[in-house]
């Protein structure tokens, strides 16, 4: 047995502790020093456990990213990716031309604002919806077996703020409330879709969504379908649009949003 007071092994029949001189009870709190030391080495392996699933899950992360991006994590990513650069370029491509038709004819303000500005705007809504559209064909993909949307729900809350504090809160885009979101809602009581969402950027103004629906190929497959977008929370009627305000939350979220699914997935499987 041990001392209750500093852990020291004692003798049999010892009245005293010879480590602190407290007094030796031989009732069932005898055992209380062991039990405490299994339950703070129980405590850290959990911890050791929780850390090394972070790292691998970062480590997952990043490798998936790198692999669909020409940057080195998700981290980099979020921070040095520049989702409106094609913008810049098609304004001056734009703004070139305009340029040069008002030289020639004499109107070099006019030429600049017109192709710089309407031309140029054209230009930006075409080559974004082509960008976006690309964006969800690549970071869309099927897996069999269902998936329990709460669990997984939890599982992007704690995760997410792991990759980087650019995500925020993790809920289900069916809560929003407002009337696009009750459209919405009767469109995915039909279709069987789960649309999950998670509050992006220090202005929480982004949502990065992954939407989980069955193969509607192949409705008795057992298939699931998954697909990701953004949405931004604006002025419209429920405060949600999408489209060009919602771009550089696409372009920097979706390639973590499908590791994180891939990754749950992954576990799930290993777990069963």
């Amino acid at each position: 047995m041990f001392c209750q007071k500093c852990g020291t092994q004692l003798e049999e029949g010892a009245n005293f502790c010879k480590t602190c001189g407290t007094r030796v009870s031989y009732g069932d709190t005898a055992t209380q020093p062991v039990q405490t030391v299994y339950t703070a080495t129980k405590q850290q392996n959990m911890e050791t456990t929780i850390q090394t699933d972070a790292v691998i899950f970062r480590n997952f992360v990043d490798n998936h990213v790198r692999s669909k991006t020409k940057f080195s994590s998700a981290e980099d990513l979020i921070m040095n990716s520049k989702p409106w650069k094609f913008a810049w370029i098609c304004v001056g491509i734009c703004a070139l031309i305009g340029l040069i038709l008002g030289i020639n004819s004499g109107l070099v303000i006019q030429g600049i604002l017109i192709f710089g500005g309407f031309f140029g705007y054209a230009a930006v809504y075409i080559a974004g919806g082509i960008i976006r559209a690309s964006y969800r064909v690549d970071f869309s993909g099927e897996f069999e077996g269902e998936l329990n949307t709460d669990e997984f729900l939890a599982f992007l809350n704690v995760h997410l703020k792991l990759i980087s504090p650019y995500f925020q809160e993790c809920g289900y885009l069916s809560q929003r409330g407002g009337l696009l979101t009750a459209i919405d809602n009767a469109a995915l009581r039909i279709t069987k879709q789960v649309m999950l969402c998670c509050t992006c950027g220090p202005k929480r103004k982004n949502l990065a969504v992954i939407g989980i629906r069955p193969d509607a190929r192949e409705e008795n497959s057992g298939k699931m379908q998954y697909f990701i977008r953004a949405e931004h929370q604006g002025f419209m009627v429920d405060g949600r649009i999408s489209g060009m305000l919602a771009h550089s939350c696409l372009i920097r979220t979706a390639p973590i949003m499908q590791a994180a699914l891939l990754y749950y997935l992954q576990t799930m499987t290993q777990n069963t």
